[in-house]
């Protein structure tokens, strides 16, 4: 009994091991993350709703460019009238007694057809064409912005379905290293070898050892059904994915990384895009208040016999200026001057907490780096003391406890090597998010 005791704990290690090499073998239809962040960047309401955002956004450039163009329109009635329109006379004439002149019929119908063209507008159709522009970048930046926090939260989601999985294999392991150690206590106990406390202790420790493996269950079902959600998903599939490989280490820098981060952040050319759409409408504001010159023209018809012509084309240049507005153009101008302002102090606020989380992310990738290496030698050294602790057991020179430490030790060695392999990938795609290339 002792030896298989024996074998059985000094294949420990290997056979977890394997367990983990055959996880990392994807089944026939896995899926990857690359396959994640394409099944959610289509199904994710939200980024259906910023694309809808943008299109409106593309449509207001459209209408600013339109102002630009010939306005044509057309309008037409027909009239009903009481009485004939009469002039009232008073004509010095003998014997001549008129109660009016008539100017039109009684009833009679009419048409105008329009045009007008602007032709100066002090700025204000250009300003307001780059006021849209600036709003339709904004709106693209955003749906960028929001493809990549999707794309960074799947992730997320991801690595926490592969974290809990190994943490429930690492449970599962535990469970059946103490199943078979409490097997031979038991053995022992019933040929007198060990005391009761011995049998006792192995067999609570392997109740919080089940207890561990159920509550892992259940936090990889919990992962398995938040990555669903992201992916529109029922909450109950099941969840078959491709482990993830440790990405190389990134060569750059630390101030390069700060540097891509500023160059290709959407939130900073966001907040640009809006301080020059609002500084664009204050412009459209202050031209409002100057000359506005357009050419108007068209056809006019009325039906009415008293008339010479009832036809009429007509032409005009027309100015508008309206010298006195009680200063409203200037306020106007004025108060959205004062919200690009905040804006770019947004912006600046923003650069600055970009700047602390790259330098932070970039401090966990070095982190998590050491941890990979101080984990992975751990894991050997934690199964090298349980074999031994296991002999001297077995010899007599050891107690039960020292085997159930070195037993949790061993565990809790490698919960630590994959928690650190997975932090690193994670510190890694939050970098690269950070940077604006995920």
């Amino acid at each position: 009994m002792e030896h298989a005791r024996k074998i059985n704990i000094s294949y420990g290690l290997v056979a977890l091991i394997l367990m983990m090499c055959i996880s990392e073998t994807p089944p026939a239809g896995s899926e990857s993350l690359e396959d994640a962040w394409k099944t959610a960047l289509s199904a994710d309401y939200r980024l259906q709703a910023v694309k809808s955002q943008t299109q409106s956004a593309r449509e207001q450039v459209a209408v600013a460019k339109a102002q630009r163009l010939p306005e044509l329109n057309a309008k037409g009635g027909y009239l009903v009238l009481d009485n004939d329109p009469m002039a009232a006379v008073d004509l010095p004439i003998p014997g001549l007694n008129l109660d009016g002149l008539p100017v039109a019929e009684e009833n009679s119908y009419a048409y105008q057809v329009t045009a007008r063209l602007p032709l100066f507008t002090s700025g204000r159709i250009r300003h307001g064409i780059e006021a849209a522009d600036a709003g339709f970048k904004a709106a693209r930046a955003d749906e960028f912005r929001t493809a990549q926090d999707l794309k960074l939260e799947v992730a997320e989601a991801y690595i926490l379905v592969l974290r809990t999985r190994r943490a429930l294999e690492v449970a599962a392991d535990n469970v059946n290293s103490l199943s078979s150690h409490a097997s031979n206590i038991q053995n022992f106990f019933d040929q007198g070898m060990v005391a009761r406390n011995d049998l006792l202790a192995s067999q609570v420790a392997l109740a919080d050892a089940r207890q561990t493996e159920l509550k892992a269950q259940n936090f990889n079902a919990l992962a398995q059904s938040a990555y669903n959600r992201l992916l529109g998903r029922p909450l109950d599939e099941p969840v078959v994915i491709d482990d993830v490989e440790v990405p190389p280490d990134d060569p750059e820098n630390l101030e390069k990384c700060i540097e891509n981060a500023l160059a290709n952040r959407k939130e900073l050319e966001i907040l640009d895009q809006k301080a020059r759409a609002l500084q664009n409408q204050a412009a459209m504001a202050r031209a409002a208040a100057y000359p506005q010159m357009a050419l108007e023209g068209g056809y006019s018809y009325w039906e009415n016999e008293y008339l010479v012509h009832e036809g009429v084309w007509s032409a005009m240049i027309g100015v508008e200026w309206a010298i006195f507005d009680k200063g409203i153009s200037r306020h106007r101008s004025g108060s959205l001057i004062s919200q690009s302002s905040a804006q770019l102090n947004l912006r600046n606020d923003i650069a600055s907490k970009i700047r602390l989380s790259v330098r932070q992310i970039w401090l966990d990738i070095h982190e998590t780096q050491k941890r990979i290496f101080v984990t992975e030698k751990a894991m050997s050294q934690a199964e090298e003391n349980l074999n031994v602790s296991t002999d001297r057991y077995r010899k007599g020179l050891g107690t039960n406890t020292e085997v159930l430490d070195a037993e949790t030790l061993r565990t809790k060695s490698f919960l630590n090597y994959n928690n650190a392999m997975y932090d690193h990938i994670l510190a890694m795609l939050r970098m690269r998010h950070a940077i604006g290339v995920l």
